[in-house]
């Protein structure tokens, strides 16, 4: 979902985007002659390299986010993967990798006093295997930081269009035809997916020293890595 709306964002801001999905059948977004879609797995190092080659910058969202299953497995593709993946980067000399984690990694807040990435991840969190890879990646990637630029972001609860599971969007199924709910005390913070996408195109010029996209005058290539 997140990587569709990405796709779709970058298209329209005029950049020439290469998608890195396991399935072309899992792509339900619109084409674009700027728009190449290459099939593999981005754990696959091989895979990976060839498809950046030709880049400027990547944007890392593929990831394990289910909420069963041991926490090697997600490990394996969210935190390793991820060091796999950036590691490639240098190698390919690509200028900015855009890596995709979650506001779970670090500890909610009030309305008066709103979390952020200074403080850190909660007892509550480190129960679910999603959460701890996510942050086991972040950690990881700190050793790069003198050799590529890496710039993480932290969306909350996504809801949106091209929702195929459907992942966040069962919240939606639950509730749907059903006249009452009950449901725990507490809140979550939702955000739509398609401004999600629009910050993380944000981030490509601010990290990359381009114009902002209203202008277009460039020609940026980037892969874009997604579990579509």
């Amino acid at each position: 979902m997140s990587g569709t709306h990405t796709i779709c964002r970058l298209i329209a801001d005029g950049y020439i985007v290469c998608g890195l999905l396991r399935r072309y059948s899992s792509y339900s977004g619109p084409g674009h002659r700027n728009l190449e879609l290459v099939e593999g797995n981005f754990t696959d190092a091989g895979t990976l390299c060839g498809a950046m080659r030709s880049c400027d910058f990547v944007i890392h969202c593929a990831a394990m986010t289910g909420q069963s299953g041991s926490y090697d497995s997600y490990r394996k593709i969210n935190a390793e993967a991820t060091e796999q993946l950036v590691d490639i980067a240098i190698e390919c000399e690509i200028k900015l990798v855009i890596n995709v984690a979650s506001a779970n990694i670090f500890a909610y807040g009030t309305k008066e006093h709103p979390g952020d990435e200074s403080k850190d991840i909660i007892p509550h969190f480190t129960e679910s295997g999603y959460a701890r890879s996510k942050y086991e990646a972040v950690q990881r990637l700190e050793k790069f930081r003198d050799k590529i630029e890496i710039i993480t972001v932290c969306p909350t609860f996504m809801l949106g269009a091209w929702n195929s599971k459907p992942s966040s969007g069962r919240i939606i199924l639950m509730g749907y035809r059903h006249r009452f709910m009950f449901c725990p005390p507490g809140g979550k913070n939702f955000v739509a997916t398609g401004n999600v996408a629009k910050g993380i195109a944000s981030v490509t010029w601010q990290g990359h020293g381009k114009l902002p996209p209203f202008r277009r005058e460039y020609d940026i290539q980037g892969i874009l890595s997604s579990a579509l």
